[in-house]
């Protein structure tokens, strides 16, 4: 089966050739063709600037909706289309000189060699009206198609004087219509069709209660109106046509289609147009690409990196992932096993590689949710992620969900709709990925976020994309998505004791084992998902990829201490141009003043217990123990240019403060 290009050079398709009213043809124009006998007003509202597949004897062609709505005109015995915009004013469909004088006779117009005759927008009901009430023989009947009708007014809701004229007219003309007996006998109206991108385009009034208008939404192509414009957009890529495995072309073409749900025919144009003005064409084997690149509007793809044979290609930076994430983030073998596994899945394109290529078609690089103590690592995995993959930790765009706990606020992520203040800004989330779509998106602390904001999550891991509040459609299939959130760490629950409720609150300590941690932590998600939330399908969308992540224990504190004071030097260094060293016993006192979990009367404690506040205690610790100690030290000494070194040889806690002594 072929497909003609709607700009092709093919002769006009007769009546005879074109089937409008087959089964291959878009429902929405058969339904038209259902209701031309009822209904002689038409508001056709959604994707009207797409193109529709038009079945014809050898094939199916692809034409725009004034090509489209003539093909049904004219399969009823129909004359012509007489088309008006406000920016082109009349124009007469098909333009050739018989129907432009034919169409000129009914209505007056002076029309030109190309079938065009300007006049204003107050006249469209006179020239309706004169078309709806030709007698003269042979009686020819004409449709109008008003298009760009949204662009007739500014605000439907409050509209001019003279725009209530026009509308006025029109409401009155569709109660006056009459049908006309075509030549094989039906009665059928000569419809007059609206093209709206909305509904609420046009007053309430002109629609609400009127039978003589039939509302009829165009919705997008659907995957069997998409297979056979594949088919056609593959037919014109070298090489396709001369594969000899059925199979692979196949799968290819499934693969196209289901890569462009909920896209445009026209979009899908425009892709097969993007993909052979590359330098050199890109191969229909390799199109993905090119949908990537049309969806997201960025043409170079980190995760089709060059030197992916080396070191410094994308595979070489997986290779050495658990490496580099590990220097970042200490004690969590596990979380960090586990991220570099979705990585290694993400960047040779095998996520979800065993479900089919639909299932799976936009969807998120990648997912990780961290759950776990504070203070061990969460977030710190996510911007390590980001340096990893895209050499720069601003590539991981945080959101701080407490600040979206209000009903309101999801406005704030995606943007406020239509009519609401903000609507132009767009949302903070949708603005972001929008601007950088190969990121990592962190959703910190997630079960502080309102209820409402979790089916967004949903969305965003089933399908991959959100639509912000000025209808632009956002692509989230090239971003790792991490969630932290500490659920599981401490609980309420309700224990019945004697018929009596009593609170009893549950919580994972350092002092349990990880095994352990890990079981209750899983335990509190699973309930607060199920039982509180009630979005268990948002569960299951995070399946395996929940990585608990334990308590920093002793040896991981000390390796953390050792880290600060390496930092500490080197800023020291850097700022003061001097160098400070630090003794033994200061070293082995300030173990104790910012670790005092780990210590029992002055000795460390047996065994390995954890830091209930994990790293980020010890560096707040660090920092008014030590930091600020030295100092008001650095104060209280002269300044002495030939000075090369200090040393901090005490450490001494105070009433007031901690306090060093610098040699």
């Amino acid at each position: 089966m072929s497909t003609l290009d709607a700009s092709s050079p093919d002769e006009r398709m007769t009546s005879e050739q074109l089937l409008p009213l087959a089964p291959g043809a878009p429902a929405w124009l058969r339904d038209v063709g259902q209701f031309l006998s009822v209904k002689p007003q038409f508001v056709l509202s959604g994707n009207i600037f797409d193109r529709y597949v038009l079945p014809h004897v050898g094939g199916v062609y692809r034409r725009p909706l004034t090509e489209t709505l003539w093909s049904l005109l004219e399969i009823h015995g129909f004359d012509a289309l007489l088309v008006y915009d406000r920016f082109e004013d009349f124009q007469v469909f098909p333009p050739v000189e018989a129907k432009i004088e034919l169409v000129r006779g009914v209505t007056g117009l002076p029309f030109d060699g190309a079938g065009r005759a300007a006049r204003s927008m107050q006249h469209v009901p006179d020239i309706c009206r004169r078309i709806q009430a030709a007698t003269t023989p042979p009686e020819p009947n004409i449709g109008v198609l008003i298009h760009y009708a949204s662009r007739l007014t500014r605000n439907a809701k409050e509209i001019t004087e003279q725009e209530a004229d026009l509308f006025g007219a029109m409401l009155k003309l569709s109660h006056q219509a009459t049908p006309v007996v075509m030549p094989y006998g039906d009665q059928i109206y000569r419809p007059i069709f609206w093209a709206v991108e909305q509904v609420g385009d046009l007053p309430a009034w002109l629609l609400v209660g009127n039978e003589n208008i039939r509302q009829q939404s165009i919705p997008m192509p659907t995957s069997k109106a998409r297979t056979p414009v594949a088919l056609s957009l593959a037919e014109g890529f070298d090489g396709f046509a001369a594969m000899a495995d059925d199979d692979q072309r196949s799968r290819l073409l499934a693969t196209f289609v289901d890569q462009t749900e909920g896209m445009t025919i026209l979009a899908m144009e425009k892709i097969a147009e993007l993909a052979k003005s590359k330098r050199p064409p890109t191969p229909f084997s390799d199109l993905a690409d090119a949908v990537r690149a049309y969806k997201l509007g960025v043409v170079d793809s980190p995760w089709k990196a060059d030197g992916a044979d080396g070191e410094a290609g994308l595979l070489g930076k997986i290779r050495r992932a658990e490496t580099e994430i590990g220097e970042r983030v200490k004690g969590q073998d596990r979380a960090v096993v586990k991220a570099a596994d979705i990585l290694r899945s993400s960047v040779l394109g095998l996520s979800g590689a065993h479900t089919s290529a639909s299932s799976q078609s936009g969807r998120p690089r990648g997912v990780l949710f961290l759950a776990g103590p504070t203070g061990t690592g969460k977030t710190e995995l996510a911007k390590a992620l980001s340096q990893l993959l895209f050499g720069d930790e601003r590539a991981c765009i945080r959101f701080d969900m407490s600040e979206f706990s209000a009903e309101h606020s999801e406005a704030r992520l995606i943007g406020a709709p239509p009519g609401y203040v903000g609507h132009d800004a767009g949302g903070q989330l949708t603005k972001a990925v929008r601007e950088r779509p190969f990121c990592v998106v962190l959703f910190d602390e997630i079960e502080k976020a309102h209820p409402r904001i979790m089916d967004k999550f949903l969305q965003i891991l089933e399908d991959g994309r959100l639509t912000d509040g000025r209808g632009d459609t956002v692509y989230f299939s090239e971003a790792i998505i991490v969630f932290t959130s500490n659920l599981g760490i401490s609980q309420e629950d309700v224990e019945f004791i004697g018929g009596r409720p009593f609170v009893r609150t549950t919580t994972v300590s350092p002092e349990l084992p990880y095994r352990e941690v890990g079981k209750r932590v899983r335990t509190g998600i699973e309930k607060h998902f199920k039982e509180v939330l009630k979005r268990p399908e948002l569960l299951n969308r995070l399946g395996d990829n929940i990585v608990v992540f334990d308590f920093i224990r002793a040896d991981t504190a000390m390796q953390i201490f050792d880290i600060y004071v390496r930092n500490f030097k080197a800023r020291f260094e850097k700022e003061r141009k001097l160098k400070i060293e630090i003794a033994d016993g200061v070293i082995e006192e300030l173990k104790k003043l910012v670790m005092p979990e780990l210590y029992i009367n002055g000795q460390r404690a047996p065994g390995d217990k954890g830091l209930s506040q994990g790293g980020r205690g010890i560096f707040n610790l660090f920092e008014s123990n030590f930091n600020k100690a030295v100092s008001r030290a650095l104060l209280n000494i002269d300044d002495d240019p030939a000075r090369k070194t200090i040393t901090v040889t005490d450490i001494r806690d105070g009433d007031r403060h901690v306090s060093v002594v610098l040699a």
